[in-house]
Parts: structure tokens; C-alpha cells; sequence
């Protein structure tokens, strides 16, 4: 019974070193500029929290920069795209090593030569007091009065997220789907499956995918929620202000 406790209590001590490092260290309440039931938002110059992106069309940049990022009149909210990656530890050692750690795939300057109608707002968030929603939720439950119940049972802590290894397989013939709610996937014979994994309406013998399953990833579909009529310019993170970015 003692080693069991001991060994609870190291692997919750471990825990928490290991979200406090990618927290980019002990955050205190002067570091928050605004928390909700939905997200923590860091002071951008402390370096701590976790960076996320807003994408927003590139002619509209330069005006959500001077004064702010109006929520969506639809929801209510900003959305922020969740990390991809399965992250331990964040290298802080540039924003750019940030983005590779918890985005990976290209770095932000490649995106930008690709990408060249879209523009980018980041802002810093606690990833211990900032909740996770898969963004396919808005698809899948138009009504804004259920979707609200519903988030409930999908919410992942960010912290906990960071630390999601990626589910996605492959088996050929069939399609993985995601259950937004659980996080957990089964898998659906498709017929004319022109990649394996992937899944397209028009290739299921059933044609629809019925909540809480979704075709999509949820490790790459997944959303933070800023629940501000408008997001100040100062709490954007500096760096990406500049003109050279």
C-alpha cells in the first residue's frame, strides 16, 4: 500500500513538473490578463503560457492588430487553433522553436510564403486553466443552445491535450473516425477509398457520420475559445507586430 502511494504521489509530482515546463514555469496572478471558464490568457511579455494562433484574412491584419479581435457574432467567441503536437517540453529558445515544438511542420516564415492570403494573431495561454474544444463541434451542432451542453462533455484541459500522442492509423478498406466527446476512434469499411485513413463522404457505405463521431482528427481539429467581445491588441505577443514578420 506504501509503494502504491509513493508511486502515485511521484508520478503526480512528475506531472506536474512536466506542465509546469511547457507552462514556461510557475504562473503567477500577475502574469493573467483575463480567465474565464474557457481560457487563461497570459501577460505576452512574460514568455510564459503556451502560444497559440488566431488565422485570420491577410487584408484584415493590420486593423485586428491597431484595435483588437472582435468575437464571432455567431458564437460568441475568437477561436485559436489547439497545438498538434504530442509535447512535453516547449524549446523557448526563439517564438519560431515555440511553434515548431507545439505546431511542428513548417516554421511560421514558410506558412506565411504559401499562405499568402492569411494573416496571424497569437496570444499566450495557461495551458492549465485553458480548456480544448474539437472544432467540428460547431458542424456538427448548429444550435447554439445545445452546443453549449455538448462542449461540456468535450472540453480537454490544454495541459492534457499537449500530452495526447496522436491516434491517427491507417488500415486499408476502412476509416477511422473520432469521438469528439471521449477522444476515443473506431473504424468504418469505406468503399472506393482513394487514401487509405482518410475518409470522404461520397467512399462510406453508410454516407453519414453521426455525432459524437467525426471523420476528422481531433488531434489537428481542436480549438481554444476566447469568450471577449474584443481581444485588446496588448495581449497579443509583441514579436509577431513587427514588420519584418
Amino acid at each position: 500500500m506504501v509503494r502504491i502511494e509513493l508511486k502515485l504521489r511521484l508520478s503526480i509530482t512528475l506531472f506536474i513538473i512536466s506542465t509546469m515546463s511547457f507552462a514556461g514555469g510557475d504562473i503567477s496572478k500577475e502574469d493573467i490578463l483575463f480567465n474565464s471558464r474557457h481560457v487563461c490568457i497570459v501577460e505576452p511579455a512574460s514568455g510564459k503560457g503556451v502560444l497559440v494562433w488566431h488565422r485570420c484574412k491577410k487584408e484584415n491584419e493590420a486593423l485586428i492588430k491597431q484595435s483588437g479581435l472582435r468575437a464571432s457574432g455567431k458564437h460568441g467567441y475568437s477561436f485559436f487553433r489547439a497545438p498538434f503536437m504530442y509535447c512535453e517540453q516547449v524549446d523557448r529558445s526563439s517564438p519560431e522553436s515555440e511553434l515548431q515544438s507545439l505546431y511542428g511542420g513548417k516554421t511560421l516564415e514558410d506558412v506565411k510564403k504559401t499562405d499568402t492570403d492569411s494573416g496571424y494573431i497569437f496570444i499566450r495561454v495557461d495551458p492549465r486553466q485553458t480548456y480544448v474544444y474539437p472544432s467540428e463541434l460547431r458542424v456538427k451542432i448548429p444550435s447554439n443552445k445545445k452546443l453549449v451542453t455538448e462542449m461540456d462533455f468535450s472540453k480537454k484541459l490544454l495541459s492534457g491535450f499537449l500530452l495526447t500522442k496522436n491516434k491517427e492509423e491507417e488500415q486499408e478498406g476502412k476509416c477511422q473516425l473520432w469521438n469528439l466527446n471521449t477522444g476515443n476512434t473506431i473504424w468504418r469499411v469505406i468503399r472506393n477509398s482513394y487514401s487509405m485513413g482518410y475518409c470522404d463522404y461520397d467512399s462510406y457505405l453508410d454516407l453519414s457520420v453521426e455525432y459524437p463521431y467525426s471523420e476528422h482528427n481531433i488531434k489537428y481539429q481542436s480549438e481554444i475559445l476566447v469568450d471577449m467581445d474584443v481581444i485588446p491588441p496588448s495581449y497579443f505577443v509583441n514579436w509577431y507586430l513587427s514588420e519584418n514578420i
